[in-house]
């Protein structure tokens, strides 16, 4: 029974191996292109992975993209629940995630620009489904015990949208806003934000 884990293990490891191989390839083509100018074949040759295996894994280049959007939130949450626990503070949590995700968008700035101002609408898609299902998630954990003016999924969009539409636009002008000078704005407004609790109804 041991020996059959111990394979198993071996398995998933190099199951993840794999996908990390080809989301590595994914991104370090995105600096170069929009997604939807890059194909399987690309990926595969730049991750050194045969196209029959990245179809064990992966139905498209979409479907590559979804998975390492999700790796990389599911990173940066871990990050951040450790740093700021959300059951200790909701502030203090909402401020170190924004911290990291403006991090996070600092140092991927040329693939973010491709995806979000270069009108790569399935890309797009993917990722701002991903962030309102992370959204429904964390709004599911603060309602408890409260009741939202607009249901979960119209909550979760409504703030999705508008965190997209600032970071899209600090994107394209953050010469004349550093990214250490929006984390300082925001921190406070967040700070506000979620002390007004604004979503909730009495």
């Amino acid at each position: 029974m041991a020996r059959i884990q111990t394979e198993n293990k071996k398995i998933d490891l190099r199951v993840l191996k794999t996908q990390k191989f080809l989301c590595n390839a994914l991104f370090e083509l995105l600096e170069e292109k929009p997604l939807d100018g890059i194909t399987v074949q690309e990926i595969c040759e730049r991750a050194m992975i045969n196209r029959m295996t990245f179809y064990k894994h992966y139905s498209d280049k979409y479907d590559l993209f979804g998975d390492c959007v999700k790796n990389i939130q599911r990173e940066i949450l871990s990050k951040v629940q450790k740093i700021s626990p959300l059951e200790t503070s909701v502030a203090a949590y909402c401020e170190t995630l924004v911290e990291n995700v403006i991090d996070f968008c600092d140092e991927n700035r040329t693939i973010l620009k491709k995806i979000a101002l270069q009108e790569d609408v399935l890309a797009s898609n993917i990722l701002f489904n991903s962030m309102q299902e992370n959204m429904e998630r964390f709004l599911e954990k603060l309602s408890e015990g409260k009741h939202l003016y607009l249901p979960l999924p119209y909550s979760a969009a409504f703030i999705t949208g508008g965190c997209v539409k600032l970071v899209t636009r600090w994107l394209s002008h953050n010469e004349d806003y550093s990214k250490e000078q929006l984390f300082a704005d925001l921190k406070p407004f967040f700070r506000n934000y979620v002390k007004c609790d604004v979503l909730f109804k009495n």
